[in-house]
């Protein structure tokens, strides 16, 4: 049963129509799920239904939900975990096995209240819910513990590594749960989104004024130069491939200061920039709206080795001493240094009011 404009599908279990129907269970499914799964539900009767849900990679979950008889006979009773007992043997092995029951019973194989009453949740390692609750570590600790129980446990298993989310293809029509495919569709994504071609023409280009050559601009780098760059990267920033963060230069001292000159005064008369330079670690960033699995709702950004942004920040200053020299006009305030553009909106808002005034 689909329920139109709601996104869902309903599948629930039942009695054949010349019998009786006392109960139910049903599953109620979002649309583009069901047509990614293997399988459709499988009612076995109104006590029991299951459902095989693919996960990440290989992975497959089978949930099954039961409704367990409370003012039937014993023979409907035992009848009832019976069936719940078949149906859970069969599940395989590498399943992650959910079971949302209504028992109204107890954990135990058997008790001694009700002596002879079938219960064999605790044989299959099943583990009743109702009572967990995801509250940190310290405060989940049962009586029975002791002060270094989770400790332990935390040393052992260590911390919880999650897994790659599946995205959708291109198309939008099939979900990649691999890992290889995944990343297939990252590059994708990356590709179409930063490799765009330019929309300058050469026509504009070739009619902007030419300018003197300026010998300067071909001096390498200096020491000075080095250090003001240096300073001006921000802390407590993400580092490249080299894994080596911004502190490590800022707090490197004059030594360092004078092997990156160094560096970048060879790689300035070699006209070559280091690979490691120019090859950046792509990150994707959710943007805490829309649908997860889709490449456009997240937010990428690349990291760059440090060395390299202080080789770049250098050629940025001495380009913009350059084009401070009368080249850009007074009206241009945005990226430039001890300007900005809130002084020209206040310029703009004074100019109205004074020809209001007027």
């Amino acid at each position: 049963l689909e329920q139109v404009g709601a996104g869902y599908t309903f599948f629930w279990g039942d009695r054949p129509k010349a019998e009786r129907s006392d109960a139910g269970v049903a599953f109620a499914i979002q649309n583009d799920i069901v047509g990614r799964l293997p399988c459709l539900p499988q009612g076995i009767n109104d006590h029991l239904i299951s459902l095989h849900l693919p996960l990440r990679g290989d992975q497959f979950a089978t949930i099954i939900s039961a409704y367990a008889p409370t003012t039937s006979s014993d023979e409907k009773n035992d009848k009832f975990y019976e069936d719940r007992h078949v149906l859970l043997a069969t599940v395989p092995k590498a399943d992650k096995l959910i079971v949302l029951d209504d028992f109204n019973a107890r954990v135990w194989t058997d008790n001694a209240a009700w002596q002879g009453c079938w219960v064999p949740t605790a044989s299959l390692a099943l583990t009743i819910t109702a009572s967990i609750f995801c509250e940190p570590v310290r405060n989940t600790i049962s009586s029975w513990a002791t002060p270094s129980f989770a400790f332990r446990r935390g040393t052992i298993y260590g911390p919880c590594i999650k897994g790659i989310a599946p995205l959708l293809s291109s198309v939008g029509t099939t979900l990649l749960t691999k890992k290889s495919q995944i990343l297939e569709r990252w590059a994708e994504h990356f590709r179409s989104v930063l490799n765009c071609s330019s929309a300058i023409s050469d026509a504009a280009i070739d009619q902007l004024p030419q300018l003197g050559t300026n010998n300067d601009l071909d001096l390498p780098p200096s020491l000075p130069e080095t250090t003001r760059a240096v300073q001006q990267i921000s802390s407590d920033k993400a580092p490249g491939s080299d894994a080596i963060p911004p502190e490590v230069y800022k707090h490197g001292g004059p030594r360092l200061m004078a092997e990156l000159t160094t560096l970048f005064q060879e790689m300035w008369r070699q006209g070559q920039v280091p690979q490691d330079f120019k090859d950046a670690t792509s990150v994707h960033l959710y943007k805490r709206k829309g649908d997860r699995q889709l490449c456009d709702n997240y937010r990428g950004i690349s990291l760059l080795n440090i060395a390299g942004k202080i080789f770049v920040l250098i050629l940025l200053n001495s380009l913009n001493g350059h084009l401070e020299q009368g080249l850009l006009p007074e009206s241009q305030c945005c990226f430039r240094r001890h300007r900005e553009t809130t002084d020209m909106i206040f310029a703009a808002c004074q100019i109205q009011e004074k020809c209001q005034e007027m």
